[in-house]
């Protein structure tokens, strides 16, 4: 509106009354339109949100229902469709699956679909080696362990004290 707005305030500084006329009627026959075009635009995707977030997910192609593991969710489903849960999901069903290309199912020798291991390698630099040894030495449990492995190692002791 502030543009709309803008454009009058100029247009009715023009001192030509015939000009003035031509370009103030473009506002009600150009800028009105346009405005209204671009109102109805932005009403409608205002729209198509809300019903966008009402829409039950499908699965053209299969895959995986997203969300949290084993928290109730909507679906649509349609005749011929396979929908097995958890408990269902053997390893010769999740294989027979990952060889039929559906999205986000991988082959599983475990089966149940309870639990899918999760391997982690994590490789630190010697900074945060001496900061995780220093902050665990600070606690009361780690402070224990060195004290008595210190005891016990110099009850140990090889060493020569001469020379």
């Amino acid at each position: 509106m502030h543009v709309r707005d803008t454009y009058r305030t100029n247009v009715s500084q023009l001192k030509d009354r015939k000009t003035r006329n031509i370009a103030l009627n473009e506002i009600n026959d150009r800028i009105n339109p346009k405005i209204a075009e671009i109102t109805a635009a932005a009403s409608q995707l205002d729209n198509d949100r809300k019903h966008f977030e009402d829409l039950i997910p499908e699965f053209a192609t299969g895959g995986i229902v997203p969300g949290q593991f084993g928290a109730p969710r909507l679906v649509l489903a349609h005749g011929g469709e396979i929908i097995a849960n958890a408990n269902q999901q053997t390893p010769d069903l999740l294989n027979a699956a990952s060889r039929a290309g559906i999205p986000g199912v991988r082959g599983s020798q475990a089966g149940g679909g309870a639990s899918q291991s999760l391997y982690v390698e994590l490789h630190v630099g010697t900074k945060t080696q001496n900061e995780l040894f220093v902050n665990g030495a600070k606690s009361n449990e780690g402070y224990d362990i060195i004290v008595k492995q210190s005891k016990k190692n110099s009850s140990f002791d090889d060493r020569s004290t001469s020379f």
